[in-house]
């Protein structure tokens, strides 16, 4: 081991102590930064940095509070007397974090309550021409974890030593350091926020004169004006539509593309709408670019083909009842429900009937998260989207069908996302896409997410 800590070992202590209050999933890279930062401050302040079995550190800042902890050292056996790491062995001991240090470097374990593993990497990977960017990394499983682990391990360097802390005390900071606080909270966080539903918002009739698709493929600019595809003006891999409103993700096939066999071609809508809230369970939305999409397709596929495996009619066109309990998106199985909700008519201004902004006021309520399917039936001719809420002020919409115009050129099409963060506004979307008739809306659930065995 190196004779002396250096900065990445207050790093890591400062990112755990950071988990106590944030989960890893809501993590963004200024907090990353956060952490960092707050451990260059540490290291900088300390007396001594000579490696110890029992360190005690106080008046950590971390959000709102100052944190006294005490640092302890686990002795494990060199890494090629056992190369099971022995992680294992303190995840057993129900740790949902530690320290591992190594002579180079030091990381953060982390088994997250979806039973995820996390790897905090101070040092992270190249970015650009910028130096490296520390970064949390996701494992599927614990053997990845391992594998990710050794590929870090500098040549002669295998030897390690695990570290835990106990927090002995902690105090709320200083007024000043409060309001600085609440500032970066509003700046990152102020979507967060409880969305306030003012007076009804019902869909009008003459938003389909009026208004085009600000989403639209067929225009080289979003409807802000800002330059599709350009990384400065995007939020993460989103065309920014509307800043803080409305976000558009487009993925580079159709469910009709010749890469899917004719016995499947263009009929997958259900499948691939199942997949794609299904796929919510495994990305967050900041992390979904054009070949989630596109996997979600291709997984739509291979469900469809499962649910049809025993029909034998070539023109079937499968229903609900028709969709099995068992879905897979490679790495993972799930399993899904159907519940029929609400009905209605896009449109229609009647105080015993739902339109569609009733309906969606109605299947929102009392609910922080859930997804379902819109079946819209409008001169016999039958459209399907996904839709959901996520969390407060995030909502999306996921479209496999659309093909020409007005969303893409003629003979084009691909399957996109759409994320919003107001009600008024997903009803907005949802009117251009479907564009009015008679709905059904079912609520689906996903359960029993796990990796495929």
């Amino acid at each position: 081991m190196a004779d002396e800590l250096k900065v990445d070992h207050f790093a890591c202590l400062c990112a755990c102590l950071l988990l106590l209050t944030c989960p890893v999933t809501k993590w963004d890279t200024k907090k990353v930064d956060q952490v960092i930062n707050h451990g260059m401050h540490v290291f900088s302040h300390a007396d001594d940095l000579e490696i110890s079995e029992k360190r005690t550190i106080k008046n950590v800042l971390m959000q709102k509070n100052f944190f006294d902890i005490i640092v302890k050292r686990i002795k494990i056996e060199n890494w090629r007397d056992n190369r099971k790491l022995s992680i294992d062995t303190l995840l057993r001991k129900r740790l949902t974090y530690f320290l591992v240090q190594f002579p180079n470097a030091c990381y953060v374990i982390h088994k997250s309550q979806d039973e995820y593993f996390h790897l905090f990497d101070p040092y992270g990977f190249p970015h650009k021409d910028e130096p490296n960017m520390g970064c949390w990394v996701r494992c599927k499983d614990i053997k990845m974890l391992k594998w990710r682990l050794k590929k870090l391990v500098i040549e002669g360097g295998e030897g390690y030593s695990f570290y835990n802390f106990e927090v002995t005390s902690i105090r709320k900071a200083p007024k000043d350091v409060l309001l600085s606080h609440k500032l970066q909270l509003y700046e990152l966080e102020a979507l967060q926020l409880r969305e306030r539903l003012g007076r009804p918002f019902y869909e009008d009739v003459e938003w389909l004169k009026s208004d085009i698709m600000p989403w639209s493929r067929r225009a080289n600019q979003s409807g802000s004006g800002l330059e599709r595809g350009k990384v400065d003006v995007m939020w993460h891999n989103w065309d920014v539509e509307y800043p803080k409103d409305l976000f558009s993700l487009s993925g580079n096939i159709h469910q009709t593309s010749e890469r899917f066999s004719e016995k499947s071609r263009g009929k997958q809508s259900l499948a691939n709408l199942i997949c794609a809230i299904g796929m919510m369970e495994i990305y967050e939305l900041p992390e979904w670019n054009s070949a989630v999409v596109d996997s979600v397709l291709v997984n739509g596929d291979n469900y469809f083909l499962e649910c049809i495996q025993d029909i034998s009619d070539e023109d079937y066109e499968i229903s609900m009842d028709d969709l099995k309990e068992e879905c897979s998106i490679f790495p993972f199985s799930f399993k899904i429900a159907f519940t029929p909700v609400v009905e209605g008519t896009m449109f229609l201004v009647r105080v015993s009937q739902f339109n569609l902004y009733k309906a969606l006021r109605y299947f929102f309520n009392n609910y922080d998260s859930r997804c379902g399917i819109l079946c819209v039936n409008r001169s016999g001719k039958k459209r399907q989207v996904a839709f959901g809420k996520l969390r407060e002020c995030e909502y999306f919409m996921f479209d496999s069908e659309s093909f020409g115009a007005p969303m893409f050129l003629e003979n084009t099409g691909a399957a996109y996302i759409l994320r919003t963060t107001t009600l008024n506004r997903l009803l907005h979307v949802l009117a251009l896409t479907l564009r009015g008739g008679d709905f059904f809306i079912y609520e689906v659930e996903v359960t029993d997410l796990a990796p495929l065995s």
